[in-house]
Order: structure tokens, then C-alpha cells, then sequence
């Protein structure tokens, strides 16, 4: 059985978190989602500090009320609209800066380190098909180099380690719609309506967080380094959910959740967080025929996880 304290395994993941936002779109059938303004693809913009205030952001921002997109941090927020709006193109790290600034609230994420997000329709070449969902759009993330960074979020009181990343990334994004999940909660079946289901599949590119030492040794098995291999997003009551899909080193899989809303980690991920990482885990395996393996990358993909 897993245990109930999964925060290790999400939130983290600073920068999956960041791509996390941008499927999560109220795309039904026959719904047209309320649409927001996004800034045009590759709009010259002047830099406006984007992360000036992400060293200050500390628990106290978590009481702050959730803006009516659901999703605190605005440049999550501007991802989340991007995808909820469809829209297509590349945005570069000035428009990311731009939102940032006339949105009033700070961001934990290192936009300065960012020179572009695509997102874009998947080629004939990308469209696999698996289980009946077939791939129908391509994310990609440019940073101006590798990252090794402490770990912005909280864990019981600690920054618990570092944050170790590539410097390009790709995703597949596939779309499973609206399911019904069936969880076990304390013995007993239920039942949980999800709409908007996404899953992204990290195919090129690695984030890893590589936990303190003794922190590790401290808290064991609750705790642990994590490498991620996608994550699946949707809405549950019309809230936003991230599950991030991990592997440790010992080649086992896990999960974890973030609270969009309230920009933090969640100690005690819900039962719906659960089913989605039982859900999303098949479209998160590599193709077929890849070589890709977690904890193996390429010699010139960046400081080493």
C-alpha cells in the first residue's frame, strides 16, 4: 500500500509543474471554454523582472485567495490559458516577464532562464496511438542552459534539495477526455467524475530532484530522488489537477500532487491524484522501439542528474 505523504514526489518539479498548467484546458465536446487574452506568439515585449519577487514568495502567499483562473502562479496561469484557449505558436522568455509584471503577483519559477515555449499540432510522425488516444499535440521548452537550482517549494518546513534539469525538453500531450475513476478510499469503491484529461510524456530532456542527503537518510523511505516521466492533467469539480508521474532509483514508480491554486506542495495527495496516476501511467512509457531509460542521459544533455 502506498503511504499517505507523497509531497516529495510533486511540486518540486518546478519546471514540470510550469508545463504541467498548460494542459490543463476545459476542452469537452461541445464546451467553449471562457477565453483570456494571451499575448501573441513572439510579440517583442520589454523585460520586466519576471522572477524579482520569486526569492520572497513563502508560505504566507498560500492564504492569499485563488485568482478565478484557478492556477496562483501567473505564469502557470498564462500556460493554463494558452492551452485552454488551443492556442498554437511560440512565446519567448520577454512575453512570459510581461505577463508576469501586469498580473501583480510574483512567480517561483526561474523565467529568465527561459527563451521559449512552443506549443504546437504533432506531425503525422508524432500522432502515436495508444489505447485509443493518439498524440495531438507537441510541447517544447527552450532554457538558456542546464539547471541545477534549490528546490523553491517547502517540504515540512525544509527546501529538501536541488532541482536538476536539461536545457531543451519535448512533450507529447494526449488527450483521454472525461473518464469515470474508480479509487479505493478506506476499503470502500469511489467514484470520481474527471473531465479534460491530458497526459504530456516527457520524450526528450530530463528533470530530476536530487534530495539532501541527510534529509534522505532522516526521512527514509519517504523521501527519495525522482526522475520525472510525464504528468497528467485535469479538472475535478472545475479545479485544475497536476499529478506528476516519477521514477526513483530503484526503477520503482510513484506520483505526487500540486495544488495549482494554492501554489504549494500537498502533503497528503487526494484519492482523485491517485487514480490519475493510474490512469495516465501507460501513456507515459516511451514509444516503441525507444532507447530512452530513466537515470540515463546523454553525455552533452546538460549537467549530469
Amino acid at each position: 500500500m502506498r503511504r499517505a505523504l507523497h509531497a516529495r514526489r510533486s511540486g518540486w518539479l518546478v519546471l514540470v509543474v510550469l508545463l504541467a498548467a498548460v494542459a490543463v484546458a476545459d476542452a469537452r465536446p461541445g464546451h467553449q471554454p471562457q477565453r483570456r487574452a494571451v499575448p501573441a506568439a513572439d510579440r517583442p515585449v520589454p523585460a520586466a523582472g519576471a522572477g524579482a519577487g520569486a526569492d520572497r514568495a513563502d508560505s504566507t502567499d498560500e492564504a492569499l485567495p485563488v485568482p478565478p483562473s484557478g492556477v496562483r502562479d501567473p505564469v502557470l496561469e498564462l500556460l493554463f490559458t494558452i492551452a485552454e484557449n488551443d492556442s498554437l505558436g511560440t512565446w519567448n522568455g520577454a512575453a512570459l516577464a510581461r505577463y508576469v509584471a501586469a498580473s501583480g503577483r510574483r512567480t517561483r519559477l526561474p523565467v529568465g532562464d527561459i527563451v521559449r515555449i512552443a506549443r504546437r499540432p504533432a506531425t503525422a510522425a508524432e500522432a502515436e496511438v495508444r489505447r485509443g488516444a493518439s498524440v495531438s499535440r507537441v510541447w517544447e521548452l527552450e532554457l538558456s542552459h542546464a539547471l541545477r537550482l534549490p528546490l523553491p517549494y517547502a517540504f515540512l518546513g525544509y527546501h529538501p534539495g536541488t532541482l536538476v534539469a536539461a536545457r531543451a525538453f519535448v512533450f507529447s500531450e494526449w488527450s483521454l477526455e472525461d473518464q469515470t475513476l474508480h479509487v479505493v478510499v478506506d476499503g470502500r469503491l469511489a467514484t470520481f467524475g474527471v473531465t479534460n484529461i491530458r497526459v504530456l510524456r516527457l520524450d526528450t530532456g530530463w528533470f530530476v530532484l536530487d534530495v539532501d542527503a541527510w534529509l534522505d537518510a532522516l526521512l527514509g523511505g519517504l523521501l527519495d530522488d525522482y526522475w520525472t516521466s510525464g504528468f497528467v492533467l485535469a479538472r475535478h469539480e472545475g479545479r485544475p489537477f497536476e499529478v506528476s508521474l516519477l521514477v526513483n532509483r530503484n526503477g520503482g514508480d510513484d506520483y505526487g500532487e500540486f495544488d495549482l491554486g494554492h501554489d504549494r506542495i500537498v502533503a497528503h495527495p487526494e484519492a482523485v491524484a491517485r487514480g490519475l496516476s493510474l490512469l495516465a501511467r501507460p501513456w507515459v512509457a516511451p514509444p516503441p522501439g525507444s532507447a530512452r531509460v530513466p537515470w540515463r542521459v546523454d553525455a552533452d544533455a546538460g549537467a549530469a542528474p
